[in-house]
């Protein structure tokens, strides 16, 4: 059951990290940012360039996300 429990807190995080990001994104497009680099997301979201592209292959499946969440 610890096992369990520790693999839920990783799905937990990542789903946090992935929300963040594209939340970072939503925000510079609200601010008039209208090509933000995967830099500028990460530095929004707070985590590191690295990251951003741990949990999505490029931009495009950033955008992809925010597509789906808006629809």
């Amino acid at each position: 059951m610890p096992q369990l429990a520790r693999l839920d807190g990783r799905l937990a995080r990542s789903a946090r990290t992935r929300r963040a990001v594209v939340d970072a994104l939503l925000d510079l497009l609200g601010e008039g940012d209208l090509r933000p680099t995967a830099a500028r997301i990460a530095e929004r979201a707070g985590v590191s360039l690295r990251l951003v592209f741990h949990h999505f292959d490029d931009l495009e499946e950033i955008y992809s996300e925010l597509a789906d969440r808006q629809a």
